[in-house]
């Protein structure tokens, strides 16, 4: 029996492998292959997934495989009724997880439609409206609204222009839509017969506020004359209509007010506008003195002197379309406090806001972005002594003179980057801290900028390289002054009378300083000048006390008249570069020692008038020399004070300032030179002998002077011309040899 049972299995492997093998045979080895054969599924197992509308629209039925997902059908529609979703029993059958393991049926779940009630106004300020939301058709539906501006009354409720309800509260059945239904309100103003766009005045002059809608397009002179009680006022535009800048009879505000007194307003405003001539024009306005609030809707330009004078209103709001605010045009606005401008602003007239006592703030709103540049004219801010913050609107490019002159409240202030133009006593007054912006477009800070500002440090941005005429002059409380590396030239008086400013870095980059730059600057204690000064203008130091230095190398060549008159300091010392030095220029009385550069060729008049305490004078060239500098009188050289020379000797016995000099006393003047200049060595006390070479044929006038000491002279050249009192009061001379 078990063998049987062998023989049987045997068999049927045997016919297995029969039947699931095919022979093939390998075209290289000529050997069979054997391919297993796996036979295919005869079926595959589905099912059926029905969809019941419940009374909707039919939904097709789907074979899906087991374990399949259903594809999910367009929703069914049932007229009256939202489709809410597929359910199994009550559970929402979920598309991207529920999989098929059998029949299955879905249902359709409904709920009754609602649909959207919408209700619009005619005019927004007019009033409320209530009862807007989704209902079910042939839902009984209350619709009502409420006047809330005194200027307005209920018109009716209108679908499609169809009065439908002239109540404030209208029901209907809700049909079987979406619906809009409109509340109209009509306003209380007597208009034009023949135009129904121009206001000539107005029904309730009792009001005490008032929204003019931009319907209206213009507004008939004195149309509002007689409101009285009038505190807010809202317009689409400021005087008769919307102006442009070139327009003619550009009104302001008062204009609809009308020019005749009424009861309760005895007090008038003035008011400037332009006629047809372009000339302004001054008109009495009985504006009423309870108006506090102004609300502008529209417009983008508010013209010259438009809220002018409005000394009772506390309160002006202008839009974001606005873009010129033009000259005057909210001059002694007294009570404003605060006024918001659009980014996209892009001119502020000249006194634009002059003289608004009460005004704190000015800030910048968000605007269209739409401006290229703003310009900020000439005294736009000029005497709100109460102005504390002001935000500069983007792309800002032009600061005018003393915009913010005597705004002595104001706290800080940042100079856009965008800024290329600052004027003339800009911060005349102010006591505020000054910061630019990183990568200043500026790059002059013009005459007087910064004049009689009254701030104790300021922070020039590198992007200056010129300091205008009187740029801080006068400032009383100045003390620190940090500059940028790339300034060239300081013009006329930029620093003088800071009598407190003690430090001052030039840069490296400085070419050149105007007339009177640091006169009066008596707190500065070190000053160093830097190697690309060409020219110090006249009394460019005057009456200071620092020490003046020089950096490595000055090529500095003129020193102008007066340049140092009444220098405080003991002691100077004039590059070697320096040629001329100007009328009076060392004029010093505390100067005790000076340094004199070897390529001098000129001493201006009285260069050293006035040094009585001057007692010694290093000259780094030789004494032949100078012989050849032309002194403009005895009181440019400074040894009409100091009676002696020290000249320059690599083996003299006196050391200054890092060289070696010797006393000149025994004076040999050399063959190279062929004149001797007036006044040479006047006074040159300590001079005992002259020998003077043949090829001197001139000796000036006065050119020994009061050389008391010598006793010998050797003139080697019979011919040389001697000119007036060239010896005079050289009473020790004992011999002259020729």
């Amino acid at each position: 029996m078990k063998k049987k049972i062998i023989y049987t299995v045997l068999s049927a492997a045997f016919l297995f492998s029969f039947v699931g093998c095919k022979k093939k045979t390998d075209p290289t080895t000529k050997k069979p292959i054997l391919t297993t054969i796996v036979p295919k599924s005869s079926t595959e197992e589905k099912y059926t997934v029905r969809f019941d509308s419940n009374g909707g629209s039919s939904v097709t039925s789907q074979e899906i495989k087991k374990g399949s997902k259903i594809t999910k059908p367009t929703n069914p529609t049932y007229d009256g009724f939202d489709f809410i979703g597929w359910y199994i029993g009550e559970t929402l059958v979920d598309f991207d997880t529920y999989t098929v393991s059998g029949d299955v049926e879905l249902k359709a779940k409904w709920s009754v439609a609602k649909y959207q009630l919408s209700i619009s106004k005619n005019i927004e300020i007019a009033g409320n409206v209530s009862g807007e939301n989704k209902y079910e058709r042939d839902a009984l539906v209350t619709v009502s609204a409420e006047v809330t501006n005194g200027n307005y009354l209920f018109d009716g409720w209108y679908l499609d222009d169809n009065l439908v309800g002239e109540e404030l509260s209208y029901t209907f059945t809700m049909p079987k839509s979406a619906l809009t239904i409109e509340a109209r309100f009509k306003d209380d103003f007597i208009y034009d017969s023949s135009d129904n766009t121009k206001m000539v005045g107005l029904k309730d002059k009792s009001v005490t506020s008032l929204y003019i809608p931009d319907t209206v397009k213009s507004i008939e002179i004195g149309a509002l004359s007689g409101c009285s009680n009038l505190e807010s006022l809202t317009i689409p535009f400021v005087g008769l209509k919307e102006y442009s800048p070139t327009d003619l009879n550009q009104y302001p505000l008062g204009v609809i007010f009308g020019e005749s007194s009424y009861e309760g307003v005895e007090n008038y405003t003035t008011q400037y506008y332009y006629n047809s001539e372009n000339k302004p024009v001054l008109v009495k306005y009985y504006i009423p003195e309870s108006l506090k609030e102004i609300t502008l809707t529209g417009s983008n330009f508010i013209q010259y002197g438009g809220f002018r004078n409005l000394k009772n209103v506390t309160k002006i709001t202008i839009p974001e379309s606005i873009k010129v605010l033009s000259k005057a045009a909210f001059l002694d606005c007294d009570n404003i406090t605060e006024i918001t401008i659009p980014d996209s602003i892009e001119l502020i007239g000249g006194n634009a806001f002059d003289s608004c006592d009460n005004l704190k703030r000015v800030k910048i709103s968000s605007g269209d972005g739409t401006n290229n540049e703003t310009i900020i004219e000439d005294y736009a801010f000029v005497w709100c002594a109460n102005l504390e913050e002001v935000e500069f609107p983007s792309n800002t490019v032009s600061i005018g003179k003393a915009s913010f002159y005597y705004c002595t409240s104001l706290k800080d202030i940042t100079i856009p980057s965008s800024v290329s133009y600052l004027g003339n006593s800009l911060f005349e007054g102010c006591t505020c801290d000054i910061v630019w912006e990183d990568n200043s477009n500026a790059t002059t800070i013009e005459k007087s900028t910064f004049s009689l500002y009254e701030g104790t440090s300021i922070k020039i941005p590198s992007s200056i390289t010129t300091i205008g005429e009187k740029a801080f002059f006068d400032c009383p409380n100045l003390t620190t002054v940090t500059m940028g590396k790339n300034i060239t030239s300081i013009e006329n008086s930029a620093f003088s009378k800071c009598e407190k400013l003690t430090s001052l870095d030039l840069g490296n980059s400085l070419v050149s300083v105007g007339e009177k730059v640091f006169s009066n600057c008596k707190a500065l204690t070190s000053l160093t000048l830097p190697n690309t000064l060409k020219s110090i203008g006249k009394y460019a130091f005057e009456y200071c006390t620092c020490e003046i230095k020089w950096q490595n190398n000055p090529t500095i060549e003129t020193i102008g008249e007066g340049a140092f008159f009444d220098y405080k300091g003991t002691s100077l010392i004039i590059p070697n570069s320096v040629t001329t030095i100007g009328h009076g220029a060392l004029r010093c009385p505390n100067l005790t020692t000076v340094v004199l550069g070897s390529s001098i060729t000129s001493l201006e008049e009285y260069a050293f008038t006035g040094c009585s305490k001057l007692k010694n004078v290093y000259y780094n060239g030789v004494s032949g020399n100078w012989c050849t500098i032309t002194f403009g009188n005895l009181e440019a050289n400074p040894m009409w004070c100091s009676q002696k020379l020290f000249v320059f000797d690599n083996n003299g016995d006196v050391s200054y300032n890092g060289n070696k000099y010797s006393l000149l006393a025994e004076l040999v003047i050399p063959e190279n030179v062929t004149s001797i200049s007036a006044y040479s060595f006047v006074s040159c006390k300590p001079i005992t002998s002259i020998v003077i070479s043949d090829s001197v044929t001139s000796i000036g006038n006065e050119a020994f002077f009061d050389c008391s000491g010598i006793s010998s002279v050797i003139l080697s050249n019979t011919h040389t011309t001697i000119g007036d009192k060239a010896f005079s009061r050289c009473e020790s001379i004992k011999s002259i040899n020729i």
